[in-house]
């Protein structure tokens, strides 16, 4: 790992990474889209899915309870 692993890119990375690619391999935006997101993968056979939690943010834990909820 490097400073700012999994936080930003490295000037090297900044080419290779785009937005599109960034929605699809990460869970980035409103609550509606990542309730779509994950019904999506449910629908595809998903049935376990993981989310980090940043350190020192424990709120994000009612956050990430509030959009899986309803899925």
């Amino acid at each position: 790992n490097h400073r700012g692993h999994l936080m930003f890119l490295r000037p090297e990375e900044k080419d290779l990474l785009t937005a599109d690619i960034i929605k699809m391999f990460s869970a980035v935006g409103p609550k509606e889209m990542l309730r779509d997101r994950i019904r999506e993968l449910k629908s595809a056979g998903f049935n376990h899915c993981t989310i980090g939690i940043r350190y020192g943010h424990p709120e994000m834990v009612e956050e990430w309870a509030d959009v899986i909820a309803s899925v």
